[in-house]
């Protein structure tokens, strides 16, 4: 959408019937690339460069760049890292959360998630892009290194007291 005058300029995935199969979740623009990684209700994380260069056709998905390893559940977050290298992206599926990285341009997998357990809904890369923050369901934030995926420290924000009400 172009802000200034609010108007339609195109669709992530062009008129492609199917290519999210549930729809999409999250979105996030890459730091210095006119790109987009999105994720999706099928477990699918994409990445789609923002403007068509050629003719549209129904069916062509032609702003797709790469398709990451799908994961279970649907992506609820997904986050470029401080440099744009790497992708993060976050999970939910019947109760259980998971969180990959990707490398951007390759596609691979650099890491997975120790320590996460709930459904995650929100990314948050550490300016230096040495940490990441995932949150969700459970009330937990979780810092993982996003190279190795190890878990450096959980905390809940807020203190949950069940039943008790002020």
């Amino acid at each position: 959408t172009e802000v200034a005058t609010e108007r339609l300029e195109d669709n992530i995935t062009s008129i492609t019937p199917g290519a999210l199969k549930g729809g999409l979740q999250a979105v996030d623009r890459h730091p210095t690339k006119d790109e987009l990684v999105i994720g999706g209700a099928d477990g699918s994380t994409k990445l789609y460069q923002m403007y068509r260069t050629k003719p549209r056709q129904i069916g062509d998905d032609f702003n797709n760049i790469r398709n990451y390893p799908t994961m279970p559940g649907r992506v609820f977050a997904v986050k470029f890292s401080p440099d744009g290298t790497r992708v993060v992206s976050g999970t939910s599926a019947d109760g259980k959360g998971e969180v990959r990285v990707f490398e951007t341009n390759t596609g691979n997998t650099v890491s997975t998630f120790k320590g996460v357990g709930g459904p995650i809904y929100a990314l948050a890369y550490h300016p230096k892009g040495n940490l990441v923050a995932s949150a969700g369901f459970e009330g937990t934030v979780h810092l993982n290194d996003p190279t190795t995926g190890a878990l450096i420290r959980d905390f809940v924000p807020v203190p949950l007291n069940k039943g008790e009400r002020k």
